[in-house]
C-alpha cells in the first residue's frame, strides 16, 4: 500500500511511523476515559463494549501499517536498524495493550465483582509505567535516528 503511494524514502517512512505512533497515543486516551466513564457508572458495559471493539480495530488497522513501513524500512530502504526501533517500538505497544487490557479487567472486578486485585492493580500500573518509560526511550532514539536522515 504505501510503495503504491510512492512513499519509500526512509525519513518519509518515519514520519508516517509517528503519525501512526501520535493516533495510537490519542486512541488510548480515549479508551481511558472511555473506562473511567464505564467505572463512574456514566456509560453503559455496551456503551463500553463498543468502545472497545473500535479501539480494537483501530489498534489493529494502525499495527497493520507500521508492519508495512518496518518491512519497507527492511527490504527497500535497507535501514534494518530503523526498521528494528520501529518494530521495538511495536513490541513494547503490544505489552502496553496487553497490560491496559488487564488493569481494566482488574479495576472492574474490583469495583463492580467480588475478587479485589488491590495488590495487584499497584504492580500492574508500575508495569504499565515502565513500558510507557521503555517506548519513550525508543521512540527518542528514534527521533535521533532521523534528525540525521
Amino acid at each position: 500500500m504505501l510503495a503504491q503511494v510512492g512513499i519509500s524514502a526512509p525519513l518519509d517512512l518515519l514520519l508516517l511511523f509517528t503519525n501512526l505512533q501520535a493516533a495510537r497515543v490519542a486512541i488510548f486516551k480515549d479508551l481511558d476515559a472511555g473506562f473511567d466513564l464505564y467505572l463512574n457508572k456514566e456509560a453503559s458495559a455496551d456503551e463500553y463494549q463498543k468502545l472497545v471493539q473500535a479501539v480494537t480495530k483501530s489498534f489493529a488497522n494502525i499495527s497493520l501499517e507500521i508492519q508495512e513501513i518496518q518491512k519497507m524500512l527492511e527490504t527497500e530502504t535497507q535501514r534494518e536498524d530503523l526498521a528494528k526501533l520501529v518494530g521495538g517500538v511495536q513490541q513494547e505497544e503490544r505489552k502496553k495493550l496487553a497490560t491496559t487490557v488487564k488493569l481494566q479487567i482488574e479495576r472492574a472486578e474490583s469495583q463492580f465483582g467480588e475478587r479485589d486485585f488491590a495488590t495487584e492493580i499497584p504492580e500492574l500500573e508500575q508495569n504499565l509505567k515502565n513500558i510507557v518509560e521503555a517506548i519513550n526511550e525508543k521512540l527518542e532514539e528514534l527521533h535521533c535516528e532521523m534528525a540525521e536522515l
